[in-house]
């Protein structure tokens, strides 16, 4: 399908001979080498793009707040499309953009992890990490996801289909309503339930999504991030008496206190002591949780999506679709916003269900 609309790329996408500063200090003066797979697929298909936005450090999560940083800034993929492009491209784990997304009128689409490569987007949790779609109207955000999906060689984790087309099925369908959500808002979720048949359901160990996305994201930046040490590329610290001394002093002075907060958490999770307690925990419920799921039950699973309140507490609500890999849809509805979660690689559900709301 033609798209011929703006898209805005963030600022850990490669677009080659582009800076690629993933928004840490770390890596200032660092160009991307080649073209991230899902540029060259703008490219082929002839789609205007610009690179790059300012981002949180590495797609961290803001829990703390860096001295002298405007508190109310918005990631700046969601500053790009508020100011005129169609679409930005970006990663998101934690649920910032989708939050932010929401709170000024946009959708954010988060593919099937496998259908979108990953090549040259800068891996902080690779078993989460997937090029979502930040844009104004979900239609045509799902007419630029079947450009830029398809199976890339580049990218081991990847389902084997060359490609993928997205279409409204009109069909009708069964849609999960959580009961244990104590504390969050459901109107909007009553208002989607009323144009389908609902199926009531409860979601599995719920009450710890954001610890175990917290804790297994950690760990996986962990080991991602040791790469930066000084020595290959990036920012250098300037006094140092040896290799050791080189790499804690740069990753102390460049380094913001999110990702230094991530890391810390990383390195502790992983540690002899502490790696069955918490990790392998995390890993283990993680599995449940995907395995709970009966999409033969039911085809969607809606989940109120706030922008409101305690930007920890929320990110349970966006957690489900990053630990189980599955296609998820987040927009502006009401007075409030919502999230639907489809089974692996039915995002036509999730096409179908939004249509009966447009």
């Amino acid at each position: 399908m033609a798209v011929d609309k703006l898209v805005r790329i963030d600022g850990n996408i490669y677009v080659k001979g582009c800076p690629a500063h993933c928004g840490s200090k770390i890596l200032e003066g660092f160009d991307a080498p080649f073209d991230s797979h899902v540029v060259k697929k703008l490219k082929d298909s002839g789609i205007p793009f610009t690179s790059q936005t300012e981002m949180n450090e590495f797609g961290f999560m803001p829990l703390l707040q860096e001295k002298g940083a405007d508190q109310g800034a918005l990631p700046g993929i969601v500053q790009a499309v508020i100011g005129g492009a169609s679409f930005g491209l970006c990663s998101d784990i934690y649920g910032e953009v989708c939050r932010q997304g929401v709170r000024n009128g946009l959708s954010y689409i988060r593919p099937t992890y496998g259908t979108v490569s990953r090549y040259g987007l800068v891996p902080i949790a690779p078993s989460m990490d997937q090029i979502g779609i930040l844009c104004k109207n979900i239609g045509e955000g799902f007419k630029l996801l079947s450009v830029i999906s398809g199976k890339d060689e580049n990218d081991g984790a990847m389902y084997p289909d060359i490609g993928y087309t997205y279409t409204n099925t009109q069909k009708q369908m069964k849609i999960a309503i959580p009961t244990n959500l104590i504390g969050y808002k459901n109107i909007n979720i009553d208002k989607l339930a009323q144009k389908h048949t609902r199926v009531d359901i409860t979601l599995k160990h719920f009450e710890a999504y954001k610890e175990i996305l917290y804790i297994i994201s950690c760990g996986e930046a962990a080991a991602n991030l040791s790469r930066y040490d000084g020595i290959k590329y990036g920012s250098r610290a300037d006094s140092f008496t040896g290799p050791d001394d080189l790499t804690i002093n740069t990753r102390s002075q460049y380094f913001g206190i999110n990702t230094k907060l991530s890391l810390i958490i990383g390195q502790m999770v992983l540690s002899s002591g502490n790696y069955a307690r918490y990790y392998e925990k995390a890993m283990k419920i993680r599995r449940i949780i995907k395995e709970s799921l009966i999409f033969n039950e039911y085809d969607i699973i809606a989940l109120p999506a706030p922008y409101d309140g305690d930007m920890y507490q929320n990110m349970a609500l966006f957690a489900l679709p990053v630990l189980a890999g599955l296609p998820s849809i987040t927009f502006p509805i009401g007075d409030g916003g919502l999230t639907l979660v489809a089974g692996a690689k039915n995002e036509n559900d999730l096409l179908t269900a939004w249509g009966a709301l447009a």
